[in-house]
């Protein structure tokens, strides 16, 4: 088995240790996952701009199309991601920003309980809006994801 080195101070020793050693690493791990929530959303706040811009420079182009200009654009700078994994990982940021937005936009990532950003990607259009209309309840539960809601 491979040794993985954690960079963990022995302080205490033994079961305490572990325990320590445990839940700091669980910590950082969720730190971790905000991040990577935030900067999803923000790509997403970024996108729609780009696109609005657009559509408003070109209104006889279809939204479709000025999509795909952008994944293109991002391809091109970008050669190691496929023109596949650029649009599954956009859908899902599209989705993430939706439900965050809803719940009070990018300051709210830090009442997430559960994160795990492929809970959101599994999500369909249609349990979206569902979810929507459940908002006025003060814990909304989707599929895996828990948004505690704080006025």
């Amino acid at each position: 088995m491979e040794e993985i080195e954690l960079g963990r101070k022995e302080i205490l020793g033994g079961l305490t240790q572990l325990f320590y050693n445990a839940y700091e690493q669980e910590k950082r791990v969720e730190k971790n996952k905000r991040k990577g929530f935030l900067l999803w959303y923000e790509y997403t706040e970024e996108f729609n701009k780009r696109l609005e811009i657009q559509k408003k420079e070109e209104p006889m182009i279809a939204t479709r199309m000025i999509t795909g200009r952008l994944y293109r654009e991002i391809k091109e700078k970008c050669l190691m991601y496929s023109d596949d994994n650029i649009r599954k990982k956009s859908e899902k940021a599209k989705k993430i920003h939706r439900i965050l937005s809803k719940v009070g936009g990018k300051e709210k990532i830090r009442k997430l309980k559960k994160l795990n950003t492929e809970s959101f990607a599994k999500l369909t259009i249609e349990e979206i809006e569902e979810w929507e209309r459940e908002m006025d309840k003060e814990v909304v539960v989707i599929p895996e994801i828990i948004i505690t809601q704080i006025d």
